[in-house]
C-alpha cells in the first residue's frame, strides 16, 4: 500500500497588495516589479482619503497595477 505524503501548494501572487485601514486615510502599498532590477521586486506606497471619490481612486490605483489580491488590516480604539 502507497504511503501518504504532505503535500503544500504554494500560491504565489505576483500582484499583491496591503491596504492599512484608518478612519482619516487608507494607505496602500503594492509589489511590483522592479525597473533596476530583473527578476527583483520594489514597493510602491500611496495614500487616499476615505471619501468615495478617494476609494474609487484607491480601486483605480489597484486596476492600474493590476493587483491580483488584497488583504486589509484595520484597529480600533473601542
Amino acid at each position: 500500500m502507497p504511503r501518504l505524503q504532505d503535500v503544500k501548494d504554494d500560491v504565489i501572487h505576483l500582484r499583491s497588495t496591503g491596504v492599512d485601514l484608518g478612519k482619516r486615510f487608507l494607505l496602500a502599498c503594492v509589489r511590483v516589479s522592479s525597473t533596476k532590477r530583473v527578476g527583483s521586486w520594489s514597493l510602491e506606497t500611496e495614500r487616499f482619503g476615505t471619501t468615495t471619490v478617494e476609494v474609487r481612486r484607491l480601486l483605480a490605483w489597484f486596476l492600474d497595477h493590476q493587483v491580483e489580491v488584497v488583504v486589509m488590516e484595520a484597529t480600533s480604539d473601542c
